[in-house]
């Protein structure tokens, strides 16, 4: 059986634009875990790799890598391969349709989906329409308004009541600053913006080139995520993630976090995940669920319809093979991850000696590194790494000892 696994920002999606490293890094992590997965399984992978990357490909299992040049559109090339392939399985952006347009494209060939279908990425990337499905659930939340350029806001819960301007929302204690303005068809972390002031507000509702934007209660607490795995017939939780979330200079960045970790709240996220996920049609193979949590309540904030920064860490050169739902049979369900030992993860930026090429392969040895450092513009280096301990505080020390080692070795 032959797997074809792309990941969009380091599989040839941005082939005629600049690299992104900090998506890079991510991206890289994940189809390098994801390989690593179905070879331990039992199948051929295929795969795609931007031509500015080839020096990674020594770190994918791999068995094609089908460099993409400017001169090759990634869809045609792609569905060449996916033609003499079993199945497929896309890491890509939700935003701009990019995700549900490649699932779309890829389904026309001879591969059958392991993502969710079109129409669920539609709704998960699109957060006014999540939203209001889940008030429809009665699953809790940060209060939110659909808000136009101009500032008139629309609340999503109560879509009746006249748009208002944001400033009256304030005026009425509606909300308080600080408040979160964000896309509402961003991912993860991307434009989004914590605003502490009303010139903060209006500073960045003027930078955001979004025409449609969510106004949203800023809601201080525990960030979590779940990895979850799921088929028609089956839920699996996989990992509940702690995630760093930094806002420096008010803009929100995603760090990295950490895997299976133990929460008094574990019964409840359980329960709010299935009530979600099995009033959902569409939703398929490995997803990522956000959540804040604030005085033991817990706060939806959004679906990722595709697999996330989290199974880079889960899946090992060591663990036992998750069997991804739905390749796996009636028989022999999806397997969960047998080692429950606490992963730290983050990405660090790096220094390295004056005039030192970085040459990824020096790295290749390092089991503790997820993606190896990339200097991909001019004194930028950044690599994800992690550390593996029984605690979560066991696994921050080894993180910093491997963080040490690297530091090291760039020296």
């Amino acid at each position: 059986m032959r797997i074809f696994v792309q990941e969009y920002a380091t599989g040839g999606g941005l082939v005629n634009n600049p690299l992104h490293t900090s998506l890079l890094i991510e991206g890289f992590a994940i189809l390098r875990a994801l390989i690593l997965n179905f070879k331990k399984c039992g199948y051929e992978v295929v795969t795609t790799i931007d031509f500015r990357l080839k020096q990674l490909e020594s770190f994918l299992a791999a068995d094609i890598i089908k460099p993409i040049t400017t001169k090759q559109s990634i869809v045609d090339v792609s569905c060449d391969l996916l033609n003499n392939c079993d199945y497929f399985l896309i890491i890509a952006p939700g935003a701009n349709n990019i995700l549900s347009s490649f699932v779309n494209n890829y389904t026309k060939t001879k591969a059958r989906s392991l993502n969710c279908n079109s129409e669920l990425i539609d709704l998960a990337t699109n957060k006014y329409l999540t939203y209001k499905f889940c008030s429809t659930l009665q699953i809790t939340f940060p209060k939110t308004y659909k808000m136009q350029k101009n500032g008139l806001c629309l609340d999503i819960e109560n879509s009746s009541l006249k748009e208002r301007h944001w400033s009256k929302l304030i005026d009425e204690r509606e909300l308080s600053f600080p408040v979160i303005l964000k896309p509402n068809d961003g991912i993860a972390c991307e434009g989004l913006a914590l605003c502490a002031n009303q010139n903060e507000l209006n500073d960045f509702l003027q930078k955001n080139p979004s025409e449609e934007l969510l106004l949203q209660e800023f809601i201080e607490g525990e960030h979590l995520s779940a990895t979850v795995n799921i088929s028609p017939k089956e839920v699996r939780i996989i990992s509940l993630n702690k995630q760093l979330i930094s806002f420096t200079n008010n803009i929100s960045d995603y760090l990295g976090g950490a895997t299976n970790i133990q929460h008094d709240l574990s019964n409840e996220i359980e329960k709010l995940i299935f009530q979600l996920l099995s009033s959902m049609k569409g939703v398929n193979g490995l997803i990522g669920i956000d959540f804040v949590i604030r005085n033991k309540e817990i706060y939806f904030i959004e679906l990722n319809p595709r697999a996330t920064t989290p199974i880079s860490c889960l899946i090992t050169k060591d663990s036992y093979p998750l069997r991804l739902l739905p390749l796996a049979s009636d028989k022999k369900k999806a397997e969960k991850i047998s080692d429950k030992r606490v992963t730290y993860f983050a990405k660090v930026s790096l220094e390295k000696a004056e005039n030192e090429v970085i040459l990824a392969q020096k790295f290749l040895a390092d089991n503790f590194i997820l993606t190896p450092p990339l200097e991909l513009s001019k004194n930028t280096i950044l690599a994800l790494i992690k550390g593996t301990g029984k605690t979560f505080q066991s696994a921050q020390i080894a993180f910093q000892n491997n963080l040490s080692i690297i530091s090291n070795k760039l020296k």
